[in-house]
């Protein structure tokens, strides 16, 4: 589980060639329900792109730098 701390960080400018994830497969690297990680995305805890049907989905680069910041290996 990620430890108590924001989960935000500095990640550099995204093109095309950062993909995003479904909030099921962050969940599980981050090892979350999917609940908490939307929660942490409301509250600006995780950074997230919101598609125009209200959909959330996560830069693979952010989630691997707060698996790299937590001490997890992102396989």
């Amino acid at each position: 589980m990620v430890p108590d701390q924001v989960l935000t960080t500095s990640v550099p400018v995204h093109g095309d060639d950062d993909p995003l994830m479904t909030p099921g497969e962050v969940a599980r690297l981050l090892r979350v329900d999917p609940v908490t990680l939307g929660r942490w995305a409301r509250s600006g805890a995780i950074a997230s792109v919101a598609l125009p049907g209200g959909h959330r989905r996560y830069r693979r680069s952010v989630v691997a730098a707060i698996l790299a910041t937590a001490g997890t290996d992102p396989r």
